[in-house]
């Protein structure tokens, strides 16, 4: 996982490149985990089909599995974990971007008010 600087030294143009690159990581991640949501439900048909008795049973048991939870955890692990990850990094890009146009906001009307007075 790429890491933001802690300081951006060329605002805004350092900013709005790693907003890039996050936007594609936080994509793939959210198509992944849109997939791997789909592919669960495919695994537990799959474990359900393998089994006998009623279907409240062979949820139950499918959902208990080795084979089950220890898809959901590296999942969970691996995508959920790089997903949020991802999202977290472009909501803190987004606010430091808007910081940054607050500020810039503010030092015109402070300028623009030294011109006047």
């Amino acid at each position: 996982m790429e890491t933001l600087p802690d300081k951006f030294t060329n605002m805004p143009e350092e900013c709005l490149h790693w907003i890039r690159i996050t936007g594609d990581k936080l994509a793939q991640y959210e198509a992944l985990a849109e997939y791997h949501g789909e592919y669960k439900k495919t695994l537990l048909a799959t474990i359900k089909m393998k089994m006998e008795g009623s279907d409240a049973k062979k949820e139950t048991v499918a959902r208990a599995s080795e084979e089950y939870q220890e898809y959901l955890f590296k999942t969970f692990l691996e995508v959920g974990k790089r997903h949020r990850f991802y999202k977290h990094q472009m909501n803190f890009l987004n606010q430091t971007l808007n910081a940054w146009q607050t500020q810039c906001a503010n030092d015109r009307r402070q300028l623009g008010a030294y011109k006047n007075g």
